[in-house]
């Protein structure tokens, strides 16, 4: 059994009428979900040939999200008769998504692994995943092939079909019809599915060190978009609904090469190197092709782990960890500033897609754990610190109504965490 939760919070304003008029638009997103797991699983083994493994998952999530805006600016218009710009019909906010509920996911899985020779390992076996919000499903059939074509050299390849629920606020939000009546007109959007292949080779270079060069490609479908005009898909939102009906009729693809070195852990140290290089592309409705907003490219991380035994009995442990990460830009769709300075608020060129590219984004964290064992208890204290360089990495471009500019916003700063478990 496990729990978690997110709170994803997100307010931003600015002006959408003129400097000397000015009308303010306040953006507001706030989601919170909490999950509860509890999964059974059960492994048989036959002979030393086969073994099967199956289990049932259940997710229990409860949810409360709003998105929308507001406009103090208008409030006032709207409320005082004697304003010039009153009206009864004068419109000062908007609810995209206001709801809570609780709804789950049920997994279930049947996995055979069978070893056909002494260095050929068949894995297959078939996943079910059923969405109660709207009781939609998916029936997904996996295999996997693993080869040791030398004590040091192995490859392995593999087909899935996977599923998953798009974020809750896409099922939950609504729009008000002309009688005042609230519905959800993405209730019933089915699962965003998609078919994995995958083809590996693993060099074992010692027996502490071993590296792997991987490609792979996914196709993607049933993946939800507008059918009309911009020819939005979910593929490039991590959360939300902007008002509109969608259709899983978008599809899409990533593909790409990946190669990592990693170092098992000892001798009091470990680490692990990865690079890959990329595409990630997506269809519309109509079926043209963009830049999804996560094609960077390329991207590479890496991380570095030692421990020292400390104390008069060298009973306590202090490590010492680092990692970085170092990617192409995530996409963006560009800002139009002649239209948005003609109309005093921005104004996206959507045609175009995610065409622009943010600057490359580099991150450097630090972690110092200090491990204190006493006999009837272990005390842990923990400092990490994100972003140890201070980089100011790009986060979007922004138009400024005031200064009539486009403006840079950036990711955090450094961020100093300090936290202090005790186990007993």
């Amino acid at each position: 059994m496990a729990f978690s939760g997110w709170h994803y919070l997100w307010e931003d304003g600015y002006n959408i009428g003129t400097i000397e008029d000015p009308v303010d638009y306040n953006w507001r997103s706030d989601v919170i979900e909490f999950t509860s797991k509890i999964s059974v699983n059960l492994t048989r083994k036959f002979n030393a040939r086969h073994k099967i493994r199956t289990g049932i998952v259940y997710d229990n999530t409860s949810y409360d999200s709003y998105l929308g805006w507001n406009s103090d600016t208008l409030y006032n218009r709207f409320i005082n008769p004697d304003h010039p710009y009153h009206s009864d019909n004068l419109k000062y906010e908007h609810r995209y998504s206001d709801a809570t509920g609780i709804t789950g996911t049920l997994q279930a899985y049947l996995n055979w692994n069978c070893r056909i020779t002494k260095n050929l390992t068949l894995n297959s076996g078939i996943h079910f995943l059923q969405f109660f919000l709207n009781n939609n499903y998916s029936v997904e059939p996996r295999i996997g092939v693993s080869w040791k074509l030398h004590p040091r050299h192995s490859i392995n390849a593999g087909f899935g079909i996977h599923s998953r629920k798009e974020s809750l606020s896409f099922y939950t939000g609504s729009l008000t019809l002309h009688d005042g009546t609230r519905i959800n007109p993405n209730i019933e959007l089915d699962l965003t599915k998609s078919q994995h292949y995958v083809l590996g080779y693993n060099y074992l270079i010692s027996e502490l060190l071993i590296a792997k060069l991987e490609g792979y490609y996914q196709y993607l479908f049933d993946i939800p978009v507008y059918p009309f005009s911009p020819y939005y898909s979910t593929i490039n939102m991590d959360y939300g609904f902007e008002g509109n009906i969608l259709v899983n009729r978008g599809t899409g693809h990533n593909m790409g090469i990946e190669f990592s070195v990693e170092k098992y852990f000892k001798g009091g140290y470990s680490f692990l190197v990865n690079g890959t290089i990329y595409e990630s592309k997506f269809r519309n409705y109509r079926g043209e092709e963009y830049h999804t907003k996560y094609n960077g490219s390329f991207a590479t991380a890496g991380l570095f782990m030692k421990e020292f035994q400390v104390g008069k009995n060298r009973q306590h442990t202090l490590r010492v960890g680092t990692r970085y990460m170092y990617t192409g830009g995530f996409r963006y769709v560009p800002v139009d500033l002649d239209a948005s300075i003609a109309n005093g608020f921005e104004i996206l060129i959507y045609d175009r897609g995610f065409t622009e590219k943010a600057s490359d984004f580099f991150r450097l964290d630090l972690q110092v754990v200090f491990r204190r064992n006493k006999p009837k208890y272990t005390g842990e204290w923990k400092l990490d610190i994100l972003n140890v360089t201070n980089r100011k990495n790009m986060l979007k471009k922004k138009y400024n109504s005031q200064t009539e500019k486009i403006e840079i916003r950036y990711q955090n700063p450094i961020i100093p965490l300090l936290s202090y478990r005790i186990q007993f």
